[in-house]
């Protein structure tokens, strides 16, 4: 695993634009509380990130973990992570901010870890052979 020092993230943390210290606030909430049957993916629209927490467990608002403690603002939570979480949010950012409109990350928990997957689509083969528009064209 990439480690990175706790005071090298502190001083990128600084540097993160506030929509983005929000967004990764929240991913961090989700995977915390992500059990084992829960399966977290995190899509890239070309504008914003849109994470999808698929799960059996009935959620409501208030116990929805992206709404708890919402009083502390990203700076302050910030402030109170480990320093383990501190080198891992930063590997967080670089993995989402690489994704690409045709890939998906996935978050699954498995025991006490949390494994991700990079899956990328493919457009589906078309059995007619027709590539689009009218057939008398193609």
């Amino acid at each position: 695993m990439v480690s990175v020092p706790t005071q090298t993230a502190d001083a990128w943390w600084a540097g993160v634009p506030l929509p983005m210290k929000i967004f990764l606030q929240d991913l961090v909430r989700l995977l915390e509380d992500l059990r084992s049957d829960d399966v977290l993916t995190i899509r890239y629209n070309g504008h914003s990130f849109l994470p999808i927490l698929m799960t059996h467990r009935k959620l409501g608002a208030e116990s929805c973990p992206i709404n708890r403690g919402m009083a502390k603002g990203p700076d302050e939570w910030w402030g109170a992570l480990s320093a383990d979480k501190k080198r891992f949010v930063p590997l967080l950012n670089k993995s989402a901010t690489e994704l690409k409109l045709n890939e998906v990350l996935e978050y699954k928990a498995v025991g006490r870890m949390i494994q991700s997957s990079l899956i990328e689509y493919f457009p589906a083969p078309n059995p007619s052979g027709q590539v689009g528009g009218k057939p008398e064209l193609n």
